[in-house]
């Protein structure tokens, strides 16, 4: 008889291209918001209306929010669940490809606002923010 498994695939499937989540060291991701923003200066005319647009600084977030994969010996301190506040992060394993005209091969990846709630009733939960800073060498 066949081993039960949870998830059963038949072709060629590119990874990340169905919309899948990918788990990132130390974090097993339950959700992920990726989202793109710039500031915007507007320009008043003599009149007071607006007579120029200015958008600058681009950004890439992710927003990780998942389950703490280890807490012991095994899980690397290097890994997202244990990293310090304003870490670079070399590579995310969900940013393998251009993103909203981002490419992961320019600038820095910084880890922000890394957290986690411990709890007697299930499984420790981990969120962490990564921004793309796509001007800093």
């Amino acid at each position: 008889m066949p081993a039960y498994t949870s998830q059963m695939d038949y072709g060629a499937i590119a990874t990340g291209t169905d919309g899948d989540i990918v788990v990132e060291i130390g974090i097993l991701v339950n959700s992920l918001t990726v989202s793109a923003t710039r500031e915007k200066k507007v320009f008043k005319g003599t009149n007071g209306s607006t007579a120029g647009l200015r958008f600058q600084d681009p950004l890439l977030t992710f927003d990780f929010d998942g389950y703490l994969a280890a807490l012991g010996a095994d899980d690397p301190e290097d890994s997202i669940a244990h990293a310090h506040p304003g870490t670079s992060v070399g590579a995310i394993a969900n940013y393998t490809g251009a993103i909203y005209g981002f490419d992961p091969a320019d600038g820095i990846l910084v880890l922000e606002d890394p957290s986690r709630q411990l709890s007697n009733e299930e499984l420790g939960k981990a969120t962490a923010k990564i921004v793309q800073y796509p001007f800093v060498a």
